[in-house]
């Protein structure tokens, strides 16, 4: 039987940790299409339609993002996306 060592589950570790943020980030638009609804007064098919369309927007640079991997290698596409996805949480927390 093949063990990891420490250094393969940390490298592991970093790989998978896209996927968790993309499960993450689509549980909390779930958790919050009732208050979306409320906020902008839309009905219950108006704030799915919201989901599906940020699905679809989701999937479509999931495509993107696998095509420009390729071109300029994985790794500075992989920070690319992180930076994208924490440069708002930091813009928000920190009031820029």
């Amino acid at each position: 039987m093949n063990q990891l060592t420490k250094k393969e589950w940390l490298r592991l570790s970093i790989i998978f940790l896209p996927n968790l943020m993309i499960s993450l980030n689509t549980y909390m638009l779930q958790v919050a299409l009732p208050e979306i609804q409320k906020t902008l007064g839309i009905t219950f098919s108006d704030a799915q339609f919201i989901l599906t369309g940020y699905s679809l927007g989701l999937a479509t640079f999931l495509i993107l993002s696998s095509f420009f991997g390729n071109r300029w290698g994985q790794k500075s596409i992989l920070l690319l996306g992180i930076s994208f996805f924490f440069c708002p949480i930091y813009y928000r927390r920190y009031n820029i």
